[in-house]
Order: C-alpha cells, then sequence, then structure tokens
C-alpha cells in the first residue's frame, strides 16, 4: 500500500512593509500565485528566452520590466495587485529582494525547483 500524502491547498501569504522616504510604512502581502497565473508567467518569461541554434535557452532577450512582471502578479496592496508601473518606480534593491522571494514562494527559483524535485525522487 502506497503512502498517504497530504498537501495544504491554503496560498503562502508574506507580509511586507515599505517604508517611505518620511518613515511612513505601507503593508503589503506576497501570495502564493494559483498554478494558471504561475503558468501564464512562465509562458511570458519563455517568450524572453534566447534560444541557441539547436533550440536550447541560453539567455534572456529583455530584461526591461522582468522582475516587475512576476511582482505584478503576486503583490497586494489593501487587496489589490500592485502594478507593473508601481513596483518599477521603486529602488532595485527593494524590488531585486521581492523578486527573489517571490521567485521562492511561487517555486520558480533554482532552489526551489530543487527542493520540487528532490521531493518528488521521494514519492
Amino acid at each position: 500500500m502506497e503512502e498517504t500524502i497530504q498537501l495544504d491547498l491554503s496560498s503562502r501569504v508574506i507580509p511586507i512593509v515599505l517604508k517611505n522616504g518620511e518613515g511612513e510604512a505601507k503593508t503589503y502581502e506576497l501570495r502564493e500565485m494559483s498554478s494558471l497565473m504561475r503558468d501564464q508567467f512562465l509562458d511570458k518569461l519563455s517568450a524572453r528566452t534566447r534560444m541557441d541554434a539547436q533550440g536550447r535557452p541560453i539567455g534572456i532577450q529583455k530584461f526591461e520590466g522582468l522582475q516587475a512582471d512576476l511582482l505584478s502578479r503576486c503583490l497586494f496592496h489593501d487587496g489589490k495587485l500592485v502594478t507593473s508601473q508601481d513596483i518599477q518606480s521603486w529602488p532595485s534593491s527593494v524590488v531585486s529582494k521581492l523578486y527573489a522571494k517571490a521567485q521562492e514562494v511561487n517555486h520558480l527559483s533554482e532552489v526551489e525547483a530543487q527542493k520540487v524535485a528532490d521531493e518528488a525522487k521521494k514519492d
């Protein structure tokens, strides 16, 4: 008899506090995307990918908006998605940290992909 796999269908939510230059704070939520939203992001990302003559991915064609595109699909403020335009106006250090966390939450980073692969091997 095979072991039972139990999974939680609730999405992961991480509170984010961003302060402006005057010290005023706004609270955001970084939420795990649905499978559909994640697939749509990956489809859009694949359109940016450069391929070699054999059709293997070798890099990214265009970086502009890449991080904001992911964040605009999973970063919320007051219950609404934050726009790419707003995200792109923030300092690059803030966007880079949020992007890394969004990759982790949505199993998009290489580290998270390896964890998922390792878990699958156990099954």
